[in-house]
């Protein structure tokens, strides 16, 4: 009797150790887990490299990427349709600056290297340049198109020569030019030839005669 008494007792006090432990194991493996669970925290690095990197949406589609090649690195993003909605880029002669439509299209534009930097303006029906503004080292201008992409109006500004305006018909062609210096107004026929200036008209006969023959003179020799 003293012998089941005894091993009964035995058990008893085996499974109160085993409680103990499992208690034991069971902090030890929750202690554990915390400190991984701290130690998974994400490190960010100081420095990501890549030729490329891709924006994509939530459903997978890419929105945009960031690039660089040899010639060319830049931002370029897309439309749902994959067209390109507008892009920056660099080069070793300038650096782009792109925007399109919502297909596409460009609409405007700008340009900047040592020689020049310019704005460029699309027509949305056409895809034509309608404005193009340039600056530069000589001067500025400024050209409005027609949906043909002929210059039609036409500013221009340098230190130099002071302000001009031109004005051309549908083939390009200057009919009329106002300028500074020396302050004026010409007029041009359908050809392209001289037809009026400006202080003409004060002029008797034989001067009138003399300054046509003159600028009709210049004109052969700037079409040869």
């Amino acid at each position: 009797m003293s012998d089941i008494n005894d091993l009964v007792s035995r058990l008893s006090e085996l499974e109160r150790s085993n409680r103990t432990l499992r208690m034991v194991v069971a902090v030890s493996v929750l202690s554990v887990g915390a400190i991984l669970l701290m130690g998974s925290a994400p490190i960010v690095p100081a420095v990501l490299e890549a030729q490329r990197f891709v924006l994509k949406d939530a459903a997978g589609h890419e929105r945009g990427s960031l690039f660089a090649t040899d010639s060319a690195w830049g931002l370029v993003l897309y439309n749902r349709d994959s067209s390109k909605a507008a892009a920056f880029s660099v080069t070793d002669t300038g650096s782009v600056v792109m925007l399109a439509d919502h297909k596409g299209n460009p609409r405007d534009a700008m340009l900047v290297n040592d020689d020049e930097n310019s704005l460029a303006m699309w027509d949305k029906k056409t895809n034509h340049i309608k404005i193009e503004l340039k600056n530069a080292a000589e001067g500025s201008s400024l050209a409005f198109r027609d949906d043909n992409g002929t210059d039609r109006l036409g500013l221009v500004f340098s230190s130099s020569a002071g302000g001009g305006m031109t004005i051309n018909d549908t083939n390009s062609t200057t009919r009329a030019a106002v300028t500074e210096k020396p302050p004026g107004l010409t007029l041009f026929d359908a050809e392209g030839a001289f037809v009026w200036m400006s202080g003409i008209d004060s002029l008797d006969k034989d001067e009138q005669k003399r300054v046509r023959d003159l600028i009709h003179q210049l004109e052969k020799t700037q079409k040869k």
